[in-house]
């Protein structure tokens, strides 16, 4: 759990004893992505549905150094059209929406193409859950939500307004009307959309560093009459966008998207990056299913009406005829993989009761019948994890009320203890003859102290996980000016 390495000559074999892991502070932990949504197979979602991801587009930069970028995304199965890219398209950091499916239930699009859904809170009236930790509130017309860290997003009348850093940078997307004009912070233009004057279609999109033109053409759309394929309708879409430099020193780059039709009426999207093909996607145009993606050929099998929370099992098999398989199963606390050398992975976890949504076990077993069980975990009739065995029973870990002990199973001796306190935050780690103490400042900012043996070192961190300072056991300060 704690945070990165610091190299600094005069310390650095020390600090290499203590830092590294997982950003304390990341925007991921914040409950918070800030990146391109990630698939399991890339090109397709959870039900099995063409679901592309291309690279971003750019970044916005604000003042406070918040980096979000600009996620892209077509989706086979989209029935609505993007006021930027047109049908079947998300520009996410302007298309960000809510809806309400359900009197219990919202489903939020979040400016990094990421898709959440809050429930009421359990112990809290008035309040919503989302994913990673998310609330939010929803008002006559507004839906605001927030993170731990401080992070928060406002949407008026479903469509998204604002966004606060955790530094308190205040971000607001402009409108005419319906129609999105630019994001600025203060007095700054982070991005400015450019409409034709004629069509009203996003011509370019202009960012302090680049600008994009964008281009659109008609689509078309296969529906099924009577069991028979028709081109019912043609409607807009992007067809291409192209990345240039504002002072030109920078080469062009073109990426095109080609939507056609086969001899058979499947639809196809030929995606290409200055004239080279990159990805060949066909899709069923009534089931709106995946069926091909460059070399890999898709079969999915729905899951049960009355299973809706689980994902489709999903199959897909290269040239050489290897295949991989993942299913999800919400429903029975399962999810299954196989990769392309047969292995295959059971992750089990808990669906009722004190410990549900806990993770059992996690195994994986090769094509010979070895099995391997990585995770193994046991619960109080709380719900409390007391014990957890990983890695062939070498190290288990005991849980105490916000303590966490790693004892070597051969010699029983104490590998680390770390204690939390009530946020469920590292305040103490403690290995052998070293010592990490961590205190949050009320800012933000928070310190650790390290011990190591008779030698005392304070390293302090801005709120961005930044290390700026260090003091030594003599008092002695080193300013962190060049590290970043």
């Amino acid at each position: 759990m704690l945070t990165r390495f610091l190299k600094i000559n005069s310390i650095r074999m020390t600090l290499l004893l203590f830092l590294g892991g997982a950003s304390l502070n990341s925007s991921w932990g914040c409950g918070l992505h800030w990146q391109v949504p990630k698939q399991r197979f890339d090109g397709v979602q959870e039900q099995g549905r063409l679901s592309y991801y291309g690279p971003e587009w750019g970044r916005l930069k604000t003042t406070d150094g918040s980096e979000l970028p600009l996620v892209v995304n077509f989706e086979s199965g989209r029935e609505w059209s993007s006021p930027v890219l047109g049908q079947g398209w998300l520009f996410a950091m302007t298309d960000s929406y809510v809806v309400q499916t359900k009197p219990d239930r919202y489903r939020v699009v979040m400016p990094d193409g990421y898709f959440y859904t809050f429930f009421p809170h359990p112990d809290k009236p008035g309040i919503w859950k989302g994913n990673r930790g998310w609330l939010a509130e929803v008002g006559k017309n507004s839906f605001k939500a927030w993170a731990p860290c401080g992070w928060s997003i406002e949407w008026r009348n479903g469509k998204i307004a604002a966004i606060t850093t955790k530094a308190g940078s205040k971000i607001a997307i402009e409108r005419q009307g319906d129609q999105v004009t630019g994001i600025r912070e203060g007095g700054k233009s982070l991005l400015r959309l450019e409409h034709d004057p004629q069509s009203g279609k996003v011509s370019a999109l202009h960012l302090p560093d680049r600008t994009i033109q964008l281009a659109h053409a008609p689509r078309p759309l296969v529906q099924n009459l009577q069991g028979k394929k028709v081109v019912g309708s043609m409607v807009d879409a992007l067809a291409s966008a192209t990345w240039k430099s504002p002072d030109g020193k920078q080469p062009d780059l073109k990426r095109d998207y080609s939507f056609t039709v086969d001899e058979h009426l499947m639809p196809l999207l030929e995606v290409s990056a200055n004239g080279e093909r990159e990805r060949l996607f066909q899709w069923d145009p009534v089931s709106r299913l995946l069926l091909k993606d460059n070399e890999w050929t898709y079969s999915t099998q729905a899951p049960a009406p009355e299973r809706p929370r689980d994902h489709a099992a999903i199959r897909r098999t290269n040239a050489k005829g290897q295949s991989e398989f993942w299913h999800y199963q919400h429903s029975l606390g399962k999810e299954i993989t196989k990769t392309l050398d047969g292995t295959q992975t059971i992750k089990e976890w808990f669906v009722n009761g004190p410990a549900r949504g806990k993770v059992r076990k996690v195994s994986s077993t090769k094509e010979n019948g070895e099995e391997k069980v990585y995770f193994k975990a046991v619960y109080d009739e709380n719900g409390r994890m007391i014990r957890e065995i990983r890695s062939k029973n070498e190290y288990e870990y005991y849980y105490y009320e916000n303590i966490i002990k790693k004892i070597h199973v051969g010699t029983n001796d104490v590998i680390w203890t770390k204690k939390f306190d009530g946020e469920q935050r590292v305040v103490e780690y403690i290995k052998e003859d070293k010592k990490i103490a961590i205190n949050y400042l009320a800012d933000g900012n928070y310190i650790k102290e390290i011990t190591f043996k008779d030698k005392k070192i304070s390293v302090f961190y801005s709120n961005y996980d930044r290390p700026y300072k260090i003091v030594n056991h003599l008092g002695a300060e080193q300013a962190l000016t060049s590290l970043s």
